[in-house]
């Protein structure tokens, strides 16, 4: 009777269904999450010198894209729950180009991309700005930080301009629904630095959240 009744939660429940192609937002990813609707994002400028060519950016975009599965997700209540949704067919990640005027064009793009929300429930939690020069450049990488942290941005980064100077090399990709730390190299993980900061950042966000529900309870 146990396991009946194990296996009927599970069928009732779309999430456990089919969790290769949905998983709930954590506790840290909801709590950056918030209301879906307010700005949480991590920003990452880099200037760059040469020529760029737009098709291979985008096709090192896609590369990246199809690499990580969080860029192909969008975020869905399933259940009453905000969930990461696995996309067959994701929307690319989207490409702005800016015409680049001076030096101190990318400080104004970036506060727009500090301020600007996601479509979460229609498009990827990442973005990318191209300040478009004649030899000189700056991109703006932006992401929503239930899905990136400080390290996993710089190497989307990375991995988006080695996909751009290695068009034939396959990053790879898989399509197991975990957390940021898909993102980050697999070294970094072992760092004892690394998982410290991670668990100072979860114990600061539970104890925002309890506050939270403290002004909400008092309210």
């Amino acid at each position: 009777m146990k396991d009946n009744k194990h296996g009927n939660e599970a069928d009732s429940d779309p999430v456990a269904r089919d969790s290769k192609r949905a998983r709930p937002l954590l506790l840290p990813e909801r709590t950056m999450y918030r209301d879906g609707r307010t700005p949480f994002t991590s920003v990452f400028p880099v200037k760059l010198l040469g020529e760029i060519d737009e098709f291979r950016l985008r096709h090192a975009l896609a590369c990246v894209q199809k690499k990580h599965p969080l860029l192909r997700c969008v975020i869905n209540d399933i259940a009453g729950r905000p969930c990461f949704v696995l996309q067959d067919e994701p929307t690319p990640i989207s490409l702005r180009i800016v015409e680049r005027g001076g030096e101190n064009d990318w400080q104004t793009e970036v506060r727009k991309e500090w301020i600007a929300p996601f479509d979460a429930i229609r498009e990827p939690l990442v973005r990318l700005v191209w300040l478009r020069g004649e030899k000189v450049h700056e991109f703006i990488l932006a992401a929503h930080h239930c899905i990136c942290d400080g390290i996993a941005g710089i190497n989307l980064l990375r991995e988006c301009l080695s996909a751009y100077d290695q068009p034939d090399h396959d990053l790879g990709s898989y399509d197991a629904l975990g957390g940021v730390e898909d993102i980050v190299p697999s070294g970094l993980l072992q760092s004892q630095r690394f998982r410290y900061r991670v668990r100072w950042k979860i114990g600061v966000l539970r104890l925002a959240l309890s506050l939270k529900r403290s002004e909400e309870h008092t309210s």
